[in-house]
């Protein structure tokens, strides 16, 4: 592909060194090295460099062909070289996204198994809470997370109670 890129750049050249040729053949050098260009050429390419192709006189599509046919020239020998390169790559696409499909499925089973985690947990969270209410209306109760003591002694660290004996 480097071989194919080379002449490629090789023409890109001819065709920009051939335009500046042009280019200074309808101008007029002036003493300090510069080009003047009469209005009329800069007019017509302003209007040139404006229009959308489509829209340009056949004259000016077919200088444009005229480019485009040296390049297609380059590509014509390397058609079949050039068609398995883009069937290599849509391979390696294909491989690539299969793989990155598969990433995905098993990432979207794991979270399948997070969400049925997070349920699982928000069940026994909202277990513990009705045991929580169900000691709370106990006479003289005792607090099984901090260690047996009376409720209306917590420490910070107790799920069930605030410091002053309220079910969290």
């Amino acid at each position: 592909m480097n071989e194919l890129l080379e002449k490629l750049a090789a023409l890109e050249h001819e065709r920009w060194a051939g335009w500046m040729r042009y280019l200074f053949t309808k101008g007029e050098d002036l003493p300090n090295g510069l080009v003047l260009l009469g209005g009329n050429w800069a007019d017509r390419w302003r209007r040139q460099m404006d229009t959308p192709y489509e829209q340009l006189s056949e004259a000016e599509k077919e200088s444009g062909r005229k480019e485009v046919r040296k390049t297609l020239e380059l590509l014509e020998p390397r058609g079949d070289a050039l068609a398995d390169y883009f069937a290599v790559g849509r391979r390696v696409y294909i491989e690539q996204n299969s793989a990155l499909q598969a990433e995905l499925a098993t990432l979207r089973a794991e979270n399948a198994g997070l969400m049925e985690l997070n349920h699982a947990a928000r069940a026994e969270l909202e277990r513990l809470r009705g045991l929580v209410k169900q000691v709370g209306t106990r006479p003289a109760r005792h607090c099984p997370w901090c260690s047996g003591h009376r409720v209306e002694i917590h420490d910070d660290e107790c799920p069930a109670f605030n410091t002053d004996g309220t079910v969290k």
